[in-house]
């Protein structure tokens, strides 16, 4: 996590290199060194590097970045299908088949802690057909919101439900004549 997402940085340069500077920006970059570092959380001190000279770094603000850095774990869940929807009077759904029973979810362990379930949703509402599609997983925590900042492998599962017409019912058109 960052603490700050740009820094403002107080140069002193003659005029000809400050009208440089301004035309462009892309001369000066900030950069913040992770190398060697471990979980944990750190104030460090960016490194501005401008492309021009003669120039004389005189502020830079924030002076220092609070960045905690976390360690990237990876666990297996299963699947939960979450059916909405009722099918029509006369049909019936079988047993759904998904192509995984599990995936990988992958991503900081405090964000990995969160998720509760994940989840895969279809809405059979007025569905008199079988179904075959391709569904996307979603990690959610215990409320059922959506947990940011984390993967998952494979994205998305391959979902088939057959659906049937009950012996006893039949689908027919009702032709409405209307007189006077």
């Amino acid at each position: 996590e960052q603490s700050s997402g740009s820094v403002m940085i107080t140069v002193k340069a003659p005029r000809s290199v400050h009208d440089q500077l301004s035309r462009s920006l892309n001369r000066v970059t900030a950069r913040i060194n992770l190398n060697g570092l471990n979980a944990g959380t750190y104030d460090l001190t960016p490194e501005i590097n401008i492309g021009l000279r003669p120039t004389k770094l005189v502020e830079v603000s924030p002076a220092e970045i609070s960045l905690t850095l976390e360690q990237v774990a990876t666990r297996t869940a299963d699947i939960l299908l979450i059916q909405n929807g009722t099918l029509p009077i006369g049909y019936e759904a079988g047993d759904p088949v998904l192509s995984a029973k599990q995936a990988q979810i992958f991503g900081p362990q405090s964000r990995l802690d969160e998720v509760f379930d994940l989840i895969a949703t279809i809405d059979l509402s007025n569905t008199t057909t079988s179904i075959s599609r391709s569904l996307e997983l979603k990690p959610v925590d215990k409320r059922g919101n959506a947990v940011q900042g984390v993967s998952v492998n494979p994205k998305s599962i391959n979902l088939e439900i057959p659906i049937k017409q009950l012996v006893g019912y039949r689908n027919v058109f009702v032709k409405i004549i209307t007189t006077g």
